[in-house]
């Protein structure tokens, strides 16, 4: 029968998790780059990436518009060139909703556009952004407009 996924226990030692059994798997090897995300709900992703500069966006949305707004925001990302790593969505709140996405950063001016449209729709609340990596990136937080 065909798998869907594949587990192992391990032990943390020193704040390090071995993932020995499955570098092969996902195309890794020692000294690789990754990006560890870990959710409110305690799980760890673990997602191989060729650059070390990722940049998280997170958009709350307004909940009566999420399916629509998450088709085009879809589509624009396809449109954009830009590389989206992961991406989740919830809604949690009573009137609004979070969207997030890990993006790499090939190319930082397609990145900054991208999130200047995010914030130009009316949908949008806010929009927050975390560069991972990188000496000259930071940590921008902000209104949607």
């Amino acid at each position: 029968m065909k798998q869907l996924t594949e587990g192992s226990v391990s032990k943390i030692t020193d704040g390090m998790i071995s993932i020995k059994q499955h570098l092969n798997a996902i195309g890794l090897q020692d000294k690789s780059e990754v990006l560890i995300i870990r959710s409110r709900s305690g799980f760890l992703r673990v997602i191989p990436i060729i650059s070390n500069f990722t940049v998280h966006v997170r958009v709350s949305l307004d909940l009566g518009s999420f399916t629509e707004a998450s088709h085009i925001l879809y589509a624009r990302i396809r449109q954009s060139d830009i590389r989206l790593l992961h991406s989740t969505g919830f809604c949690p709140l009573e009137d609004s909703c979070l969207w997030e996405g890990y993006f790499a950063i090939q190319d930082k001016d397609k990145i900054e556009e991208f999130i200047a449209w995010l914030r130009s729709l009316d949908v949008v609340h806010e929009v927050e952004t975390v560069y991972l990596t990188g000496d000259e990136y930071g940590v921008t937080k902000g209104g949607a407009k």
